[in-house]
């Protein structure tokens, strides 16, 4: 078929609205494999993160800011409030390897992770101005077990 991609030939691979061009076999092969591989078989592999099918424990926690008043008295409380935010997990015995995860619109996050030591680092959603990002932690992830974290951003609110 015209246009058809082969490894034998490296025919010109033609898709529909992209021009005609090379593609080497093993390069296909690459991305084909690397697409269709599940993202935390890649994490898996980085040191970060392990299959949900081997994997029993992890991180999980909330994140809030705060405060949300500029005055706050025992009369009139003002809690904090959840928080959607970045965390970058980094794996403390393995350099090369992080992730990043988002809290949801309640706060909360849970990720599988190999038992091992982390840290975890707040993203600033806007470096340099509020809302402040507290600074990193570590954690011990203890295999069949989840650690749990609490991570406060500060709101700049005084």
């Amino acid at each position: 078929m015209k246009g058809e991609f082969t490894a034998e030939t490296q025919k010109p691979l033609r898709l529909s609205g992209i021009r005609r061009c090379a593609v080497p076999a093993a390069l296909l092969l690459a991305v084909v494999t690397i697409v269709s591989t599940p993202l935390w078989t890649v994490f898996s592999q980085i040191g970060v993160g392990r299959s949900p099918k081997t994997s029993d424990g992890g991180v999980e926690g909330e994140v809030s800011i705060g405060p949300m008043c500029p005055v706050v008295r025992a009369d009139r409380p003002c809690p904090d409030k959840p928080f959607e935010a970045s965390i970058e997990i980094q794996n403390q015995d393995d350099q090369g390897g992080h992730l990043t995860v988002r809290s949801g619109e309640d706060g909360r996050f849970r990720v599988e992770l190999a038992p091992g030591k982390y840290k975890l680092t707040p993203i600033s959603p806007n470096p340099g101005a509020p809302p402040h990002a507290p600074p990193p932690q570590s954690v011990t992830v203890e295999s069949g077990k989840y650690a749990h974290v609490t991570i406060r951003y500060d709101s700049g609110i005084r």
